[in-house]
């Protein structure tokens, strides 16, 4: 079994949010930002459980937007980005979807927190995109690292 701690260089030194993923290497030193409730926490963690056990193709999972930078209001979502080596599958990216609609919608949530996955195959073009989230968002999960 192998652990994950969260984080965001912003958050250095305060509290870690450790995440268990059987069979699988995680991310180095990635802790989330304390501003997140336990809610939020709780709801990254399981995704980045789902995210593991889809298979070698998705290579990252990151938070973005308003909840990344620390702005967000009361009812903002979660944005979160999947990164897919390769090309389009339509099927992983359904399987991906429905990880975050479990999470979102299936116990303890129970459609508690609004959660938006932004899926971002590698050969679809979207380097511009993918350079604004890597620039703005916090690594919660990455395979092989």
């Amino acid at each position: 079994m192998s652990y994950m701690t969260l984080r965001s260089a912003a958050t250095a030194g305060r509290r870690a949010v450790l995440v268990r993923v059987p069979g699988r290497r995680q991310a180095r030193g990635a802790r989330l930002p304390a501003h997140l409730s336990d809610t939020e926490s709780m709801a990254l963690r399981a995704l980045a459980a789902r995210m593991a056990s889809l298979g070698g193709r998705v290579r990252e999972m990151r938070l973005f937007g308003s909840r990344a930078r620390g702005v967000a209001h009361p009812h903002s979502d979660l944005d979160v980005a999947v990164r897919v080596r390769g090309r389009r599958d339509a099927a992983l990216e359904r399987a991906i979807v429905m990880a975050f609609a479990d999470v979102e919608w299936g116990p303890p949530l129970e459609g508690a927190l609004r959660l938006s996955p932004f899926v971002i195959f590698e050969d679809a073009g979207r380097a511009a995109v993918m350079a604004n989230i890597e620039r703005e968002g916090i690594t919660l999960w990455k395979a092989g690292a």
